[in-house]
């Protein structure tokens, strides 16, 4: 049976509302796909021109300051493309990278320097707009500098893995047809934001749902061992933690079950960020119910990372003591 709670329609989205949403994902997505064919066309195209077309180091060495100058540009261009309150940012970005990939299709020998210094400019001003037009538009959504800050980290972090593994996998296994691959990556990318709505976060969050379940009594010492030994069991238990909590006690920073259950089985560090939210909100739950909080926050999290069935221990006890108090006042009020 599935059930609308109250409380998750509210207007202001939280991390749970992103991470139930296909805009979130999209958007992470065509930023993935971004770099990857910006990373290819740089490293294939800085090949090519020098050992096919025959474009002297010296000249190819020109070029840099356009890709610098590029992607200063695109992070002034941020600032502009983020006062449309919708997706259509998101496809600028799109286009100039397309553009500064047919611009290098144009170049076949060394007099051609226009359209390399166009192509590359092109190219950098797409990968600069996209490192901080993402984390602009998350940190507006949840309307937070943290999650901005959050954000902003995670993008520079992926900009530096992508440029360092891609090119050590790509001399490995290089093909002829890359730049059309690139092209085709591009292609992709912009096909990506098709399903995400033209409002993006500045409408409301989509009302969610979430299955009813009645909550149970778990020690955590049993869940612990569980987790460790029973396959799959850290799944089953995030989507039964959080049908409980839904159920009990609605809330818009919860994930829905299911989402809960896939994020902890496919993306890295998942384990970590729902133990993160699942404290928090407990730690609420109980403080607005005049009770101890338990374990702080940071541990929860910290055992998330080293040692999930710890962390999960630990929520299970706050989890425990949240369902009695609930209990406890149902019964007071009843009376």
């Amino acid at each position: 049976m599935e059930i609308s709670s109250p409380t998750l329609s509210g207007q202001k989205w939280t991390c749970a509302d992103l991470l139930s949403s296909y805009r979130f994902w999209g958007m992470l997505l065509f930023f993935f796909l971004i770099n990857i064919s910006y990373t290819l066309s740089s490293t294939y195209n800085y090949y090519f021109w020098h050992n096919t077309l025959g474009i002297d180091m010296r000249d190819i060495s020109s070029i840099i300051p356009f890709t610098q100058f590029g992607l200063l540009s695109g992070l002034i261009l941020t600032w502009f493309l983020c006062r449309l309150k919708n997706r259509y940012p998101l496809y600028i970005v799109g286009l100039l990278l397309l553009a500064g990939t047919l611009c290098h299709w144009l170049v076949n020998d060394a007099s051609q320097y226009f359209w390399l210094a166009t192509g590359t400019f092109l190219s950098g001003v797409s990968q600069g707009a996209i490192t901080l037009l993402i984390p602009m538009l998350l940190a507006v959504a949840v309307g937070s500098v943290e999650a901005f800050a959050v954000a902003f980290g995670f993008c520079l972090f992926a900009n530096v893995i992508i440029k360092t593994c891609l090119p050590i996998f790509l001399y490995k296994t290089w093909t002829e047809n890359l730049s059309t691959t690139c092209l085709v990556i591009v292609v992709l990318a912009l096909l990506v934001l098709i399903p995400i709505k033209a409002s993006l976060f500045y409408a409301p969050p989509s009302q969610r749902k979430s299955s009813t379940q009645r909550s149970e009594h778990a020690e955590p010492v049993i869940v612990a061992l569980l987790a460790m030994i029973v396959p799959f069991y850290k799944i089953y238990w995030f989507v039964r933690i959080h049908r409980e909590m839904q159920s009990a006690m609605p809330s818009s920073r919860l994930m829905t079950a299911h989402g809960a259950g896939w994020i902890s089985a496919l993306v890295p560090l998942g384990t970590a960020m729902l133990c993160l939210m699942l404290s928090d909100e407990m730690c609420s739950q109980l403080a607005n119910k005049e009770k101890e909080t338990g374990v702080k926050t940071g541990w929860v999290l910290l055992w998330g990372l080293l040692f999930p069935p710890v962390g999960i221990a630990m929520l299970q006890e706050k989890c425990n003591r949240l369902m009695a108090a609930s209990v406890n006042q149902d019964i007071n009020e009843n009376t």
